[in-house]
């Protein structure tokens, strides 16, 4: 595998065939790459070298942290030798997946209402896909003498059902319950406990290893 730029042929990489030197397609290249670096996605090299962070960086500020490039190779975005990888084409502005969404006319999926494709860094990606499923999701309003009742068509707390459900087999509930039950990281479950809490939907007892959760 080489790179020619010179005699006219146009830059690029190129795999030898015989006495000829053929372009290699980006599935080849893509096949070397893995051969090279093994089968993790995230930590595989990016076939895009030249990447921006601003929107990553835009996050970060907002928090109170840093992101230089000790940062970046903490966070697997640049590698030991410098190379971005495919974590840092993610968060990167220059992103080249996508979010696809769709609102649908009925239950079976054939009439389009709308649709949308949210692109960029996975966090404006993230942002945007929450706007808009908030934009779509619709308030109704009820009137019961002077007082007035509003309901969204999707319940904000809906998608704690599934471990509010687990209560109704058992009066107490650990992280782990929540992780097997919905099929989610650790992180990810401690921080919808966490939401539960604040929303004085559960409440905790005990700390560390021994930390259960009961409802109110």
């Amino acid at each position: 595998m080489k790179s020619i730029s010179k005699q006219n042929i146009t830059t690029g990489v190129y795999v030898r065939s015989g006495i000829t030197s053929a372009p290699a397609s980006e599935d080849a290249i893509r096949m070397m790459i893995k051969m090279t670096d093994g089968d993790s996605f995230e930590a595989n090299r990016s076939l895009v070298q030249e990447l921006t962070f601003n929107r990553l960086d835009e996050e970060l500020q907002k928090r109170g942290l840093e992101f230089t490039e000790v940062q970046m190779k903490n966070l697997g975005i640049l590698s030991c030798d410098d190379i971005y990888t495919n974590m840092g084409l993610l968060v990167s502005d220059q992103c080249k997946h996508s979010i696809k969404f769709a609102i649908f006319q009925g239950t079976d999926k054939l009439v389009f209402r709308d649709r949308k494709e949210l692109t960029g860094s996975l966090f404006a990606q993230l942002a945007d896909a929450y706007k808009t499923i908030d934009f779509y999701n619709g308030t109704k309003a009820t009137f019961h003498d002077l007082l007035r009742t509003d309901e969204r068509d999707y319940p904000e707390d809906e998608k704690y059902l599934p471990i509010l459900r687990l209560f109704e087999k058992q009066k107490e509930i650990t992280g782990s319950d929540v992780e097997e039950a919905l099929g989610i990281g650790t992180t990810h479950a401690i921080n919808m406990l966490k939401e539960m809490i604040d929303k004085d939907l559960i409440s905790k007892v005990g700390n560390g290893r021994l930390t259960k959760y009961i409802a109110k």
